[in-house]
């Protein structure tokens, strides 16, 4: 059995498992294509398919739940190019049929899967995208997210340079058992790419967090100006409305502080408890 062959077997699977059309799918379906009527839903599957192969991409895009079961049988395994071309071509030429039910009736349509989508499929999983194995080696098996956070890693598609990876690592070393570990992992990913190669990652994640804190305070200032004054007011005078999602803003500052504090000691740079209450 090829390196392929288990993980052929299982997007087989979940390729071919029977689609509901739900309400969620439905309502797409209006908004995108105004089709209401399973008639109509039917006739733009089977002889549209130019049309419909947008919303056939959608019914056959990976999940997450997909990954992480899945990530057993990749991160073992080095993926070449050839490797994922012999994949989808031997996934292609299965002439894949899967069925699609509609949710409120007997109705079903089968289809088979068009080649560009096995092809989409296959590209979305990063298969072929190699994680340091540094990181791999921390993540050990009896870590209940060590899959999902291959996943993670994966998914993100990092330029894996010497830097970035030694700060992923003991990101991972020091977050590893906090039950925070996801959100903070995807938040530092993100600002990775953020922080210029020749900015260490303290001074990176300072400068950030100096950012967020602005951001906030010109938000606050402007919701100020707003319940004093009206919005027409505002705009002859000059004033822009800075849109800021607070909740949000404030958590990626509580993340920061967290890193700074348990990763580089950084004590004194940490946001005031009091701050942390009003989302907490």
């Amino acid at each position: 059995m090829s390196a392929c062959e288990p993980l052929f077997i299982a997007i087989k699977k979940k390729l071919t498992q029977d689609i509901i059309l739900d309400t969620c799918l439905r309502n797409f379906l209006v908004n995108t294509y105004n089709l209401s009527s399973d008639k109509e839903i039917k006739q733009f599957l089977k002889n549209e398919p130019d049309e419909s192969i947008s919303f056939i991409d959608l019914l056959f895009s990976p999940d997450i739940a997909f990954q992480i079961q899945i990530e057993p049988l990749i991160s073992p395994k080095k993926f070449s190019d050839e490797d994922v071309s012999q994949l989808i071509h031997q996934l292609v030429t299965s002439n894949l049929i899967a069925n699609i039910n509609f949710d409120f009736t007997t109705e079903s349509l089968s289809i088979q899967i068009p080649s560009e989508i096995v092809s989409s499929f296959i590209h979305r999983l990063n298969l072929n995208y190699e994680i340091p194995q540094a990181l791999q080696n921390i993540l050990t098996d009896n870590n209940p997210l060590k899959w999902q956070t291959l996943v993670q890693l994966r998914n993100e598609k990092m330029n894996w340079t010497k830097e970035v990876t030694d700060f992923i690592s003991h990101l991972l070393e020091t977050f590893l058992k906090d039950d925070q570990l996801t959100e903070i992992m995807a938040y530092m990913l993100s600002l990775c790419s953020e922080i210029n190669e020749q900015e260490k990652f303290l001074s990176g994640l300072k400068r950030k967090k100096r950012q967020l804190i602005q951001n906030l305070y010109r938000y606050n200032h402007g919701q100020a100006l707003i319940e004093k004054h009206n919005m027409e007011f505002l705009l002859l005078s000059g004033n822009r409305s800075v849109h800021v999602d607070e909740k949000q803003t404030k958590k990626q500052i509580l993340i920061i502080d967290k890193v700074l504090n348990e990763l580089f000691g950084e004590k004194e740079f940490i946001l005031p408890e009091q701050y942390a209450h009003h989302f907490y």
